[in-house]
């Protein structure tokens, strides 16, 4: 029997929104026989609720609105976190669940997405598949030091920014924002009244004081519930993006972005690491897919035609940049 597995993520903020299309999309495209579950923070927005419908999707997905509308002070950075406290009663029903970020546009594999992380979370012995990023405080200029505390404050209540930087290793321990899972074994030890537990952190604030922002919150999370988390490779920033490569999941480095990424294509972004990027083996493989098959369908044309101005001049600076510059 073949296993099932539901794409999901947690979406807060309009601007976020515009990305819907672009996600379910190419996940119901490449992976029809995924689901895909979205978590609204407000209400879907009547123009991309009829883009859903243009496309056919709005009956293939499940969209839950208002969830955790009851947040106090809610801000884009509690939101982030929130995403790994989501949960619906139909999880249960699933084999695997892919906690994703909303602005990927996803590119079918020559081995399927779950599959190569069945593979790996065999390998490490963990019911979910991630890295670590280990940020080294000590190694950090004076500089870096002042705009990292000024970003903190920015963001967060101050008194648990100063516990933070009291009480906590001085080393900035990490897992990504992608976040794959083995329902069955992850829930068992992740249960309900645990999930309750740290999105009430979250809530009031504190899960400040046990890391800087949502991906060392997910570490703390995984290590506080005695997940041997440090069988993860961490992420080598001599070659940054040596993990996205989905061939490697014989390999102990390994999370791939299963797509591209098209929040790198924003305004403002480093081109010397957008030049980075295009030229890893998975880049390159994306831009062959969509020169040699998605160019020649017509479901594509029609999916950029109908998506938000905003959202598609971030794929049009993509194929720009990477060299795909007309239709065939």
């Amino acid at each position: 029997m073949k296993p099932r597995i539901c794409v999901t993520t947690y979406v807060y903020g309009d601007r976020y929104q515009l990305y819907i299309p672009i996600a379910v999309w190419s996940i119901k495209k490449m992976y029809p026989e995924y689901d895909v579950m979205i978590f609204l923070h407000g209400k879907l927005n009547i123009e991309l609720k009829e883009i859903l419908i243009k496309l056919d999707l709005y009956e293939k997905i499940k969209i839950l609105e208002n969830v955790f509308s009851d947040c106090p002070n809610m801000s884009p950075y509690k939101a982030q976190a929130l995403r790994w406290v989501l949960w619906d009663d139909s999880f249960t029903s699933y084999d695997y669940i892919y906690f994703i970020d909303i602005d990927m546009f996803y590119i079918k594999e020559p081995v399927p997405l779950h599959e190569q992380h069945e593979f790996h979370m065999k390998r490490t012995g963990l019911p979910f598949d991630n890295m670590r990023r280990i940020v080294v405080v000590r190694e950090f200029s004076l500089k870096r030091q002042i705009l990292r505390l000024a970003v903190l404050i920015k963001r967060h209540k101050i008194k648990y920014i100063v516990r933070y930087f009291i009480n906590f290793r001085k080393d900035i321990y990490k897992l990504s924002g992608l976040h794959f899972v083995k329902v069955k074994e992850y829930y068992q030890v992740f249960t309900k009244n645990k999930i309750l537990y740290y999105r009430n952190l979250i809530y009031d604030g504190s899960y400040v004081k046990f890391g800087e922002n949502d991906e060392a919150y997910l570490y703390y999370i995984m290590k506080d519930l005695n997940f041997d988390v440090d069988r993860l490779a961490a992420q080598n920033f001599k070659n940054p993006y040596e993990h996205t490569d989905f061939r490697n999941y014989t390999k102990d480095l390994f999370r791939p972005t299963h797509g591209i990424h098209m929040g790198d294509y924003r305004d403002g972004y480093s081109m010397d690491r957008i030049k980075l990027i295009l030229k890893t083996p998975a880049q390159q493989y994306y831009k062959n897919y969509i020169e040699s098959v998605l160019l020649e369908d017509k479901e594509f044309v029609n999916f950029l035609n109908v998506l938000p101005k905003y959202i598609n001049k971030y794929f049009q600076r993509y194929f720009q940049l990477s060299g795909i510059m007309t239709f065939k």
